[in-house]
C-alpha cells in the first residue's frame, strides 16, 4: 500500500503570518520540493511531497520515533522530545552535522501532524523556534 506524506517545514524565528505569496518547485526527484518566501525573513519555507511505499500506520510510527531520527533524517545527528503538547503535537530537539569550518547546527522544531479523514493523506507542518 502506498501511503502519501506532505511535509511543510516553515524556517522561522519568530511567529510570522504566512505568506500569500505562491510555492514554487525548486527541485523534483523520487518527490517534489517547494519553496517560497518568509515575509522579513532571509530564509526560505519549504515543503516536500512525496509518496512512500508503506502503510500509514508505519509511517506515522517512525515519524514519531525520535530514537529512529538519526538513521533516516540528512545530516541528523540526535533528535531528542522535549515536550508534547498533545500526540500529534510536539516539540523536538535537532542537532544537524554540518562540514567545516561550519559547528554543527541545534534546533528547537514544533511539529503538528494531521490526517485529512477524507483523503486519508498525512499532513507533517513543522516551524523552527527561536531559542
Amino acid at each position: 500500500m502506498k501511503a502519501s506524506i506532505n511535509i511543510l517545514f516553515l524556517c522561522q524565528f519568530l511567529s510570522i503570518s504566512p505568506s500569500l505569496v505562491a510555492w514554487e518547485l525548486a527541485k523534483e526527484q523520487e518527490g517534489s520540493v517547494y519553496t517560497k518566501d518568509i515575509e522579513n525573513s532571509p530564509l526560505k519555507a519549504f515543503k516536500a511531497v512525496t509518496t512512500v511505499d508503506s502503510t500509514l500506520t508505519a509511517l506515522v510510527a517512525l515519524l514519531k520515533d525520535t530514537k529512529a531520527g538519526p538513521d533516516w533524517l540528512y545530516s541528523c545527528l540526535s533528535l531528542k522530545r522535549i515536550h508534547s503538547d498533545s500526540p500529534t503535537q510536539v516539540y523536538n530537539y535537532t542537532i544537524n552535522d554540518l562540514p567545516w569550518p561550519v559547528k554543527d547546527r541545534y534546533a528547537i522544531i514544533y511539529s503538528e501532524l494531521e490526517q485529512d479523514p477524507q483523503t486519508k493523506a498525512v499532513r507533517v507542518t513543522m516551524k523552527g523556534l527561536s531559542h
